[in-house]
């Protein structure tokens, strides 16, 4: 296993123990002058000869203990004084043993470093690599190799490279032990390098800057000289590119004292780059104003690289946008009417005296509240609104009914539109509102009194019609009961003559064609000689309706229009289809009110129905519907089940809509509400 370390398996002083024996041996025989019987002097000579062993052991023990002294010390000055910081870590990431070398790198005393946690000393951009690294070394068996930025003790940072091995010793708790080489002179090195290569590189490319639209700068970092420009910035400030190459920052800078300038390149150097606006005087006086984009680099000492764009343009719109925006807010502060302006979070920048006097809640001003805390009982409908206009879009009504702060409703016409900023973006929204509830008001005591004078205008012709029905009618029928009679006297005569009987009975039926040829010409009279039939779009007459039902009545219904959007047109007379439309309107909302219906709905279905060449309507509410004795008699004239009803309205209408080729029915199947179908014909 790598990093292991084996126990030795041989005794050094064993080794040469046998030796020692026989030198022993040897110089006692020298010191008795090799005349020692040894079979006499046996004990003697082996305790002598021991002694003599024990002696030359002791001046090798001290040999071998200098020896390792020497090793040590030098093992000791290449450990502390190595030119790599070696640091021992345990399975927790705690220091336990590190060379001067490592103390040194990480800015702390040795003593000081001991029990300590390595990653307190790893630079915090770095501290996952060095969790992963770490988890490694501790699972591998070989070496591992990486960077990493280590915090100093006094806040520098240093690069270091880490190689660490893992050492597992017999009956020990494995560690891993790293050796931190510092590296941070060589990736200055090649920082430097890379600057230098930019550099050249850029210079070497200078068409390449010579065609970009915006103007060009190279100057000392620390000076403000113009090292270099290109043509775009030239042109810009009207200097030609020799001038220029003279002048310092400050000598173009408006805006700027040279101390401020010195400190924005400072600024710069320090953070590595900024982006601003500023003035730059042109070579004629006048001032130019630009938006700068600045880079730091180290090449020579360090330079800038600085980018120009010139915004006069965008300026001069930017203050006549301000200006208008002033013009704006005195106008709205002005304005006799109900208007505000709001930022983009409907925070009030602006309201009318009378915004304020009918939604300020009895403040005198709402400038910098929000609109959505001052009302917090505003509609997610009104919210809706107000978030499709700060996207863009100009949304207005004629009329539409508002719950005021205080719970009270109203009616208002309101405007909705967004504003633009100085930056060209939409800055918030403006709201206009009118109050019309007094006009609603008098709007629907004008529609009471027009239903009134239309009642009475129908009873009129209702009168008329039947008065006209009448005198046209009676002679045929007088005629009729004559010729009966007659017939019926012959009839009871003891010898009845027939052909008188016959004559009698064939000018009752003459009349009888009269009395009907009286009636069809009263019926094309009133219906066709005003309004000629027309080609027209279905749908547009229906929503037209819908729309004049509802102002016409205070009944507030809600109507579901299902129409057929690519139906051609059909050929109908206009004024007829609408009176008639009008009328089953009005049937279905009066019969909702007198029974009271809680939500009142009106449904309007357009089909086509082209195995017929017709378009078929049908009106639909929800109300109490016909009683089932009642359907067949419906269309009677003078049958009615309205309490001031003269039973004319739906016999008048299916006249009319037959006048026009089409048909007009009620549907016999109990339902809720009444349903009534009516069909027109395409135009050809």
């Amino acid at each position: 296993m790598p990093g292991k370390i084996k126990k030795p398996g041989i005794d050094p002083i064993a080794e040469v123990q046998p030796s020692l024996r026989r030198e022993a041996e040897a110089r006692l025989a020298r010191e008795a002058g090799g005349q020692a019987e040894r079979p006499a002097n046996e004990l003697v000579h082996e305790l002598q000869v021991h002694q003599i062993e024990l002696e030359m052991q002791n001046e090798e023990l001290r040999r071998t203990q200098v020896a390792l002294e020497e090793s040590r010390d030098r093992y000791v000055d290449f450990y502390d004084f190595a030119p790599a910081g070696y640091i021992t870590l345990n399975g927790d990431a705690l220091i336990v043993d590190i060379n001067l070398s490592g103390a040194a790198l990480l800015g702390k005393e040795r003593s000081k470093l001991v029990g300590r946690r390595f990653v307190s000393y790893v630079a915090p951009d770095d501290g996952d690599a060095w969790h992963r690294y770490f988890m490694s070394a501790k699972q591998s068996d070989g070496k591992l190799t990486g960077e990493l930025c280590i915090l100093r003790n006094d806040g520098s940072r240093v690069i270091v490279q880490i190689d660490s091995i893992r050492l597992v010793r017999e009956g020990a708790v494995p560690v891993v032990r790293l050796s931190l080489t510092d590296i941070s002179a060589l990736r200055q090195m090649e920082a430097a390098l890379r600057e230098s290569e930019m550099h050249r590189h850029l210079l070497e490319q200078r068409e390449i800057i010579q065609t970009a639209l915006d103007g060009f700068w190279m100057l000392d970092s620390w000076s403000g000289r113009i090292l270099e420009v290109n043509d775009i910035y030239c042109k810009m400030m009207g200097y030609a590119r020799e001038e220029l190459l003279t002048m310092n920052v400050s000598d173009v800078e408006a805006n700027e004292t040279p101390e401020e300038v010195k400190a924005h390149l400072r600024q710069v150097m320090e953070t590595g780059y900024d982006r601003f606006e500023t003035r730059q005087r042109h070579k004629r006086g006048h001032l130019v104003d630009v938006e700068v984009s600045a880079a730091r680099s180290s090449v020579n000492g360090g330079v800038n690289y600085a980018f120009f764009r010139d915004i006069s343009e965008r300026k001069r719109n930017e203050e006549v946008l301000r200006k208008s925006r002033n013009q704006l807010e005195t106008f709205i502060k002005q304005a006799p009417i109900c208007i505000a302006m709001f930022d983009r979070g409907m925070n009030y920048l602006a309201t009318s005296g009378r915004w304020a006097e009918e939604y300020g809640g009895g403040r005198e001003s709402l400038v910098g509240l929000n609109l959505y805390i001052s009302c917090p009982v505003m509609p997610a409908e009104w919210v809706g609104i107000h978030q499709q206009c700060l996207a863009g879009a100009a949304m207005e009504k004629d009329e539409d009914s508002w719950i005021r702060c205080d719970g009270t409703e109203h009616w208002l016409r309101w405007a909705v539109r967004p504003w633009i900023d100085e930056n060209t973006r939409i800055g918030g929204i403006i709201i206009s509102t009118a109050d019309i509830t007094e006009e609603k008001k008098l709007e629907a005591e004008i529609n009471e009194w027009r239903n009134s004078q239309e009642q009475l205008q129908k009873l009129q012709i209702a009168t008329q019609t039947a008065a006209a029905i009448a005198h046209e009618l009676n002679q045929p029928l007088l005629a009729i009961a004559s010729y009966s009679e007659a017939a019926l006297m012959l009839l009871q005569a003891e010898q009845p003559s027939l052909d008188k009987v016959r004559r009698a009975i064939d000018g009752a039926g003459k009349q009888a064609l009269r009395a009907g040829e009286s009636i069809r010409e009263l019926l094309e009279f009133l219906s066709l000689k005003e309004y000629p039939p027309e080609d027209f779009d279905l749908n547009g007459e229906i929503v037209k309706a819908i729309d004049i039902a509802g102002r016409e009545h205070e009944l507030k219904f809600r109507s579901d229009l299902r129409l057929d959007e690519g139906m051609p047109l059909v050929r109908a007379n206009r004024m007829h289809f609408e009176k008639v439309l009008l009328n089953l309107l009005h049937n279905g909302i009066d019969a909702m009110r007198q029974a009271g219906v809680p939500q009142p709905a009106i449904t309007v279905t357009v089909r086509t129905k082209k195995e017929a060449s017709v378009a078929m309507v049908t009106v639909q509410d929800n109300g109490p519907g016909v009683r089932k004795e009642d359907v067949e008699r419906l269309f009677e004239p003078f049958f009615t089940t309205k309490e001031n009803g003269i039973g004319m309205g739906l016999t008048i209408s299916r006249a009319l809509i037959e006048e026009s080729g089409g048909q007009l029915w009620i549907d016999p199947h109990e339902s809720p509400g009444a349903i009534f179908h009516l069909t027109l014909p395409f135009a050809t």
